[in-house]
């Protein structure tokens, strides 16, 4: 929503730019000055960037709508929702080392760690089939404290050892089914490790280099306004053709689009990673909540 919001308010000042153009080479055509291909380009030009904008515009309406319903309110009433800030990623860790001790402990890990710890469990239970049986068992007895008769106590005491010479190999057959369940699940938290860490690293690589990427659009975004100024000026002068101009003011259009899109990919590529870290809205509030 909050690049919808940026987005349109650049499309509005593109659009009022090509306005502008169009205005001027209606004047220029009017009085002979130029030809009217020049005039019917810059109507073609303003047309499609207002297209644009009134395509950009029924977009925030079915974010506003999954907004609020994030928040709990009625998503058709939602149309008056907007978002305030600017459009900026936060730098990235410089190596994800330090995150991985975080996603190795985190829930889907655990969870994986608690199951393999059962069928550790449950092995032992099958192997303790095959050990012998101990009971052992005793007792105590006393006759006798009248005033009369001689007392008589009588201590006794005893071991019973039991052990299964044949079962029809169930037995084996659960202890075998018990490490197979062991190794299998084994190799699941194995193979869940080299998957967490893999995507752990490709979510890193992702945000440093979608936030390296702002910076370079920023500059083709400079170089693009210095140089349609430049040629503006020269334009209007008559020392540049209409072909300079134009061309000059659409590769400006283009990079500020692009330095938007390369903003929103950032912080996407910034959610991706958070999400990988297993982080969620409350983690993200909580440093503004401070």
């Amino acid at each position: 929503l909050l690049y919808d919001q940026k987005n349109a308010a650049l499309l509005q000042s593109i659009a009022d730019r090509y306005h502008q153009d169009t205005l001027y080479q209606q004047l220029e055509f009017e009085s002979g000055q130029t030809a009217r291909w020049t005039f019917l380009k810059s109507q073609s030009d303003e047309a499609q960037v207002k297209w644009g904008l009134e395509q950009n515009s029924l977009t925030p309406q079915a974010d506003r709508a999954t907004r609020a319903g994030l928040l709990g309110r009625d998503p058709g009433a939602a149309s008056a929702l907007a978002v305030a800030g600017e459009l900026g990623a936060s730098a990235p860790p410089s190596e994800d080392s330090a995150d991985w001790g975080k996603v190795k402990a985190g829930p889907v890990v655990a969870q994986q760690q608690a199951i393999l710890a059962a069928d550790d469990a449950a092995l032992g239970v099958s192997d303790a089939s095959l050990y012998p049986s101990l009971s052992a068992s005793g007792f105590y007895d006393f006759n006798g404290g009248d005033t009369w008769g001689p007392d008589e106590k009588v201590v006794g005491g005893g071991l019973n050892l039991s052990f299964n010479l044949f079962g029809g190999g169930a037995n084996l057959a659960a202890i075998q089914q018990a490490r197979a369940t062991l190794e299998g699940d084994r190799q699941t938290l194995a193979n869940l490790l080299l998957s967490q860490r893999s995507g752990l690293r490709k979510a890193w690589a992702a945000y440093q280099s979608a936030f390296d990427r702002v910076p370079v659009d920023q500059m083709a975004t400079a170089a693009g306004e210095e140089r349609f100024k430049t040629v503006g000026a020269l334009y209007s002068a008559g020392r540049a053709a209409y072909l300079d101009y134009e061309q000059a003011e659409s590769i400006y259009t283009q990079s500020q689009q692009s330095e938007l899109s390369s903003r929103l990919s950032a912080i996407q590529a910034q959610a991706q990673y958070e999400d990988t870290l297993g982080l969620g809205l409350e983690d993200a509030l909580a440093p503004a909540a401070q």
